[in-house]
């Protein structure tokens, strides 16, 4: 198999893996979900990318397995700690929004 096959494949199957998990339905508006094939071709080439970034990842990762906490981890320690009052609530997203991943409002 080529290497633009290859990625081809991956990109379609990273896809099709969200697609299922997320029910068909975009996470952020609700809308339909379209298939591979009718995805634009700028659409497919970012899965494609975003696709050959964690088979780069993986591969590098089988070789630094023994490797520390990389630049750009979060160590333990780093972690926010919860506000009195807020325990059990996950802390708010980026920017102290109280906006789920999706945009939507969050559960408390």
């Amino acid at each position: 198999m080529t290497m633009q096959a290859e990625d081809q494949r991956l990109g379609r199957l990273a896809y099709e893996n969200y697609h299922a998990a997320a029910g068909g339905k975009s996470l952020v508006s609700g809308a339909t979900l379209p298939a591979w094939d009718d995805l634009e071709p700028s659409i497919q080439d970012a899965w494609i990318a975003a696709a050959r970034a964690v088979q780069m990842d993986v591969q590098n990762g089988e070789e630094d397995d023994d490797d520390a906490t990389e630049e750009g981890d979060i160590a333990e320690d780093d972690q926010p700690e919860h506000q009195d009052g807020d325990e059990g609530r996950p802390p708010a997203g980026p920017g102290g929004s109280d906006r789920d991943a999706d945009g939507g409002e969050a559960q408390a």
